[in-house]
C-alpha cells in the first residue's frame, strides 16, 4: 500500500510540474504577442523625415508646427504614402499635443524613435538604388576621353 501511494505521489507531482511549464511557456507566448502587437508601427524611410518633425514641434510645444506635420501627414495619406497604421499613430500623437498634453506625446514620439531600430522597412516603391529623389548622379565625373581609375 505504502507503495502505491508513493506511485501515484509522483504522478500528482508530475502532472503540477506539466502544467506549471505548459503555464509558462504560455505566458511567455502571450508576453511575445502582446509585445509585438503593442510596439509602434515601422516607417517607411521616406516617411521618417515627418516622424523627426514631429518630435521638434513637439518637443519645443509649437502648436503651429505640429499642425504643418498634421497637414503633411493628410497629405501624404491621401497620396497613399502613408499607411494606415502610420496615419492613425501619427493622428494619435498629433491629437495628444494639440490636446496639451505635451508630455505624453513626446515620450510617444521618443518610444515611436527608438522602435524603428532594427526593424524590417517595407520596400520603397518610389527610389531605386541609382536615384533617390533628385535628378543628378553621384557616379564619380571624370574628364572625356580618360579612363576611370582609381587614384594612388
Amino acid at each position: 500500500m505504502i507503495l502505491g501511494r508513493n506511485t501515484e505521489t509522483k504522478s500528482i507531482s508530475a502532472m503540477w510540474l506539466v502544467c506549471g511549464v505548459v503555464t509558462c511557456a504560455g505566458l511567455v507566448g502571450l508576453f511575445v504577442v502582446l509585445s509585438y502587437w503593442l510596439q509602434p508601427p515601422v516607417v517607411a524611410i521616406s516617411n521618417l523625415k515627418y516622424l523627426q518633425q514631429l518630435r521638434t514641434a513637439v518637443s519645443s510645444q509649437r502648436i503651429d508646427y505640429v499642425r504643418k506635420v498634421d497637414g503633411a501627414v493628410d497629405i501624404l495619406k491621401d497620396k497613399g504614402q502613408l499607411n494606415e497604421e502610420e496615419y492613425k499613430y501619427f493622428k494619435r500623437i498629433i491629437e495628444t499635443a494639440l490636446a496639451g498634453d505635451w508630455l505624453a506625446a513626446d515620450k510617444a514620439c521618443i518610444k515611436w524613435e527608438n522602435a524603428q531600430s532594427n526593424r524590417t522597412r517595407p520596400p520603397e516603391d518610389t527610389l531605386d538604388s541609382d536615384s533617390h529623389g533628385h535628378g543628378h548622379s553621384h557616379a564619380p565625373k571624370t574628364p572625356p576621353g580618360r579612363p576611370n581609375t582609381p587614384p594612388k
